[in-house]
């Protein structure tokens, strides 16, 4: 019974380590890797009714979470395509392989507008059926909001200060600045989800598949417990 009572321990230990307050990136369900270098980072697109993927992305120096996506999209196998459409805007094109991304390349940086993959649609069409794509983030540095008025007069800055650690779990939707706009660090999140034409959404799910295991594990133990009482 010692010996049983230490693999219940092991098994409760186990689940408290993958299901608390924190992921590592092993812990991750991960469909790739894209990218080389020292530090790494997570991107997840959450199309919502389960349906999420995890992609990391490793890297040296400096990047942004559009270089992750970007990064990302291309190790699916697909090609960016770039078309002027405006002096200061240029459409976007990703295609060819498994992850299709839609967009528009402004000069302050980059509106997502379609991502797809295995068969679910994130789609951002906020001036016609009103959806709208939300980017999230885990981790993330100090960073200064611009104020403006209901006119869109500038009336002055607001400091946020960061949230240094990314664990997957604690996300934030930054108001002010894209995926352009916000630097990565060794160990931080971002991710995508779906806003339906009444602005309701969900906070990005991280895909593990420890949960689905450690949860047989208990209902084998619990059985078993059962079988030696009897």
């Amino acid at each position: 019974m010692k010996k049983f009572g230490f693999v219940m321990m092991l098994v409760t230990l186990a689940a408290f380590s993958t299901t608390g307050w924190a992921y590592t990136f092993a812990q991750v369900d991960t469909e790739f890797w894209a990218g080389t270098g020292g530090s790494e980072a997570m991107c997840v697109l959450d199309f919502g009714g389960g349906n999420s993927y995890a992609f990391g992305y490793r890297w040296n120096g400096a990047a942004t979470g559009w270089d992750m996506l970007q990064a990302v999209v291309a190790a699916s196998g697909s090609t960016f395509t770039y078309t002027p459409i405006s002096a200061s805007a240029s459409s976007i094109v990703a295609e060819g392989g498994s992850i299709r991304l839609e967009g528009t390349q402004y000069s302050f940086g980059s509106i997502v507008e379609k991502l797809v993959y295995n068969g679910h649609t994130l789609v951002d069409d906020y001036y016609g059926t009103g959806e709208s794509i939300r980017y999230w983030v885990s981790g993330y540095a100090d960073y200064t909001e611009a104020l403006f008025d209901a006119n869109w007069n500038y009336i002055g800055d607001l400091s946020h200060p960061g949230d240094p650690t990314g664990d997957g779990t604690d996300w934030f939707a930054p108001p002010s600045f894209g995926s352009a706009g916000r630097p990565l660090s060794d160990g931080w999140w971002d991710g995508y989800t779906q806003v339906d034409e009444l602005g309701s959404t969900y906070e990005p799910a991280v895909p593990t598949p420890e949960p689905t295991t450690l949860a047989l594990l208990g209902a084998g133990a619990a059985l078993l417990v059962r079988r030696r009482r009897r």
